[in-house]
């Protein structure tokens, strides 16, 4: 499966304006007839604004930290003959403690949303739509039934029955690499990571690069 990132440097440049006319033409091209290029070029671009707005709010927390450290410099405690100035040096305390507890959270937020490796994996994530179903025919017709379980959302159903076959033909790639799917629907990623590497092992099945994305995939858990 191809790292989202896979182009972060060639952009950065663009982004920066940092290529020649002839480099930066064929950015141009790719953007507009390349749609993967075009997705990593505006994730970079998410990136980048959630950096500097993290950035931008924490330099405003840093002058409210200074403007809260004159305030308590020019406030007097020996003439408490105000009460309502005799608490403004608590009164600011609590707001920059409000105001950098805020930050925190804002941080963490920014990054689960936009920079953690989950938040990338799931907006890049591919969902796997299963095998079709052949109408009046009658081979694998337990499979068959495993899929319309699969495909209306009855993951634990499914699991049970493939789970049931998967016992009397354990080398079958078909029933490994589902097995691990509907693991990862029910959020098991160990048990998915399991089959999937019973599948990598097999080496010739069709479903090799399938194993290796559902396997990358297991090790962040998306849900649903």
């Amino acid at each position: 499966m191809k790292d989202p990132l896979a182009n972060i440097e060639i952009i950065e440049s663009y982004h920066e304006g940092l290529l020649n006319e002839s480099e930066r033409k064929r950015i141009e091209i790719l953007l507009q007839t390349d749609p993967i290029f075009k997705d990593e070029y505006e994730l970079y671009i998410k990136l980048v604004e959630g950096i500097k707005s993290t950035a931008e709010v924490n330099i405003r927390t840093q002058l409210r930290i200074i403007e809260f450290q004159r305030e308590l410099k020019n406030t007097n405690p020996s003439t408490p003959t105000d009460k309502s100035k005799t608490n403004s040096p608590k009164k600011y305390f609590w707001a920059a403690a409000a105001i950098i507890i805020f930050i925190f959270c804002f941080s963490i937020i920014t990054y689960n949303n936009t920079f953690s490796k989950k938040a990338i994996v799931k907006k890049y994530y591919v969902e796997e739509l299963g095998l079709p179903v052949l109408m009046g025919e009658n081979k694998n017709l337990q499979l068959d039934k495993v899929m319309n379980y699969y495909k209306t959302a009855y993951f634990p159903e499914a699991y049970k029955l493939i789970n049931e076959i998967y016992k009397n033909d354990s080398a079958n790639d078909t029933l490994l690499y589902f097995s691990g799917v509907l693991s990862l629907k029910m959020n098991n990623a160990k048990n998915a990571e399991n089959f999937f590497n019973k599948g990598i092992q097999q080496g010739n099945s069709v479903f090799h690069e399938d194993f290796e994305y559902r396997l990358a995939v297991s090790t962040f858990p998306i849900g649903k």
